[in-house]
């Protein structure tokens, strides 16, 4: 068979097209096909919401407002909704084909906001799927890390109540799930003090995410990583060696794990891992808060 293209310019409104075929054998056939051309239709083609913000300082939110079609539209309506109720709204004129950058400010308590902006159905539009966009902040005072999520298969929940548990010592998280957002980029990670990536399955770090967390790291950022076979995994790799300063020994079995003597993060700690793991040791230039008990 052999497909045929004609271009077509209509004008908005309801169309029927019908194709007739033949061959030279005298065999015809026919089909229609119903179809409408808008007349109207915007769509919020883009939002910038920061990933957090401080308690009652203004923030600025924006959306580009877009007309697809070429009629100009007027008297849009634009929103901008908290947590699905409408705060603030703005009327706009727009061009045929052409955007408007909407800027929105606001104010909010401590907490996690969905933020949205929507433009309201045109009275020909039908097509509203692209009306809307919305994106989550944190508001604290605390200061926000980055918690990156890269394994279905953990509940990382008890990791999430921990953070807000120690809230007392003026931390907070912003969630990140790589399996719905793909991996974090490093304007989003340098916005960060401090990374907390949990990590595992069968493939625990890409090259584009080792490569995204060493510029982290170059930049002075700090990374805390949970993973059960990272070692076996990329243990070979430069980053495992020079930028997380481990030498990989074996595949980990039971072991009591005891803080160092002094060290200020694992001074009088004591615990057991039952799970399978990875058993590593620190490179010369790692400081240790750990060790395997009797000293390994």
């Amino acid at each position: 068979f052999n497909i045929v293209t004609i271009p077509l310019t209509l004008p908005s409104g309801n169309h029927s097209i019908t194709v007739f075929a033949s061959d030279v054998f005298g065999n015809n056939a026919s089909r229609t096909v119903d179809f409408a051309v808008e007349s109207q239709n915007i769509r919020i083609s883009s939002l910038d919401v920061p990933t957090f913000g401080k308690p009652n300082t203004t923030l600025s939110i924006n959306a580009a407002v877009t007309n697809t079609l070429v009629e100009a539209a007027s008297n849009v309506e634009v929103q901008l909704l908290v947590n699905g109720n409408v705060t603030r709204t703005a009327f706009i004129n727009i061009s045929g084909e052409a955007s408007i950058v909407q800027e929105f400010s606001i104010a909010l308590n401590s907490g996690r906001y969905n933020i949205s902006v929507r433009a309201v159905q045109l009275p020909q539009e039908r097509f509203l799927d692209d009306n809307i966009l919305g994106k989550e902040i944190l508001i604290t005072d605390k200061v926000p890390l980055l918690l990156v999520d890269d394994d279905t298969n953990v509940n990382d929940s008890v990791y999430k109540e921990a953070i807000l548990a120690a809230g007392g010592l003026g931390y907070d998280f912003v969630p990140f799930d790589v399996s719905e957002r793909g991996p974090p980029g490093f304007e989003l990670m340098n916005q960060f003090p401090l990374v907390v990536w949990f990590s595992g399955g069968n493939l625990t770090l890409s090259s584009i995410e080792r490569e995204t967390l060493q510029n982290y790291l170059n930049s002075r950022g700090y990374l805390l990583m949970f993973s059960n076979i990272l070692g076996r995994d990329i243990g070979n790799t430069d980053f495992y060696k020079e930028f997380l300063f481990a030498d990989f020994r074996r595949a980990g079995r039971s072991k009591t794990i005891e803080g160092r003597f002094r060290d200020p993060i694992g001074r009088g700690l004591l615990f057991g891992i039952t799970e399978e793991g990875d058993e590593i040791k620190p490179r010369p230039l790692a400081t240790e808060s750990f060790r395997y008990s009797g000293g390994e």
